[in-house]
């Protein structure tokens, strides 16, 4: 277990895959506890806390995950992300 503090700018460039199990993630206000269980990413078992309080999954609602940190835990290493333009 590791405990990180990092920016939102570095956020960005991570993914949940690089860190495990146990491991906290401090983002400005935010605490990310990394959880894989029995998965092979953490995106179903992570939480999410501000001021000791763990956030809901439900994005962009009161009490819930912030979009960044959604898009950070929900993000993998191994797809394309980019969009592909169609002529």
């Amino acid at each position: 277990m590791s405990v990180y503090k990092i920016t939102k700018k570095e956020l960005k460039e991570l993914f949940i895959e690089d860190f495990e199990e146990g491991d906290l993630i401090r983002v400005g206000d935010y605490l990310i506890s990394v959880e894989y269980g029995q998965y092979s990413h953490p995106s179903l078992k992570t939480t999410v806390s501000k001021d000791f309080q763990e956030l809901g999954c439900t994005v962009g609602v009161r009490g819930g995950r912030p979009y960044f940190l959604d898009n950070f835990i929900s993000k993998r290493k191994n797809t394309c992300n980019k969009k592909i333009g169609v002529k």
